[in-house]
């Protein structure tokens, strides 16, 4: 019978508390809840659910016109409009296909806000001059 080797004692990494990161659903559920119930009246907040769940969906998608890379959310008030791109805090990136359109978004006159957190979209909604009837506590 041999004898176990004396454990092994890894060395300790130094401990680094970090928030946690929203996933992007999260956010965009935080972001249409908060702008549903700020955003005035006459103002309209929609959101668009354009992720492919297979080539098929996303053929008949191409189809019907939608455009790859296109805003997570917006809103339209008095002439005005907000598109928003919803991104995690950590490892959140844009994709080639929003590279690519967002620019052409923004030459049209339509430029898109990439928000990372619930007060980036607000800030983004109220820089554009949609006033908001309220603010979110954190």
């Amino acid at each position: 019978m041999t004898e176990d080797p004396a454990p092994r004692v890894m060395p300790s990494r130094p401990f680094r508390l970090r928030p946690p990161v929203v996933p992007e659903n999260d956010l965009a559920v935080a972001v249409a809840r908060a702008l549903l119930i700020l955003l005035p009246p006459d103002a309209v907040f929609t959101g668009w659910d354009l992720s492919n769940a297979g080539p098929v969906e996303g053929a008949r998608k191409k189809r019907l016109g939608c455009i790859a890379g296109w805003p997570d959310c917006g809103v339209f008030w008095r002439g005005r409009v907000v598109l928003l791109e919803l991104k995690r805090q950590r490892g959140g990136v844009l994709s080639d296909a929003q590279k690519s359109l967002h620019p052409r978004l923004a030459a049209a006159g339509f430029p898109v806000v990439v928000c990372r957190s619930l007060d980036d979209a607000l800030a983004a909604v109220e820089a554009a001059g949609v006033p908001l009837r309220g603010r979110v506590m954190g």
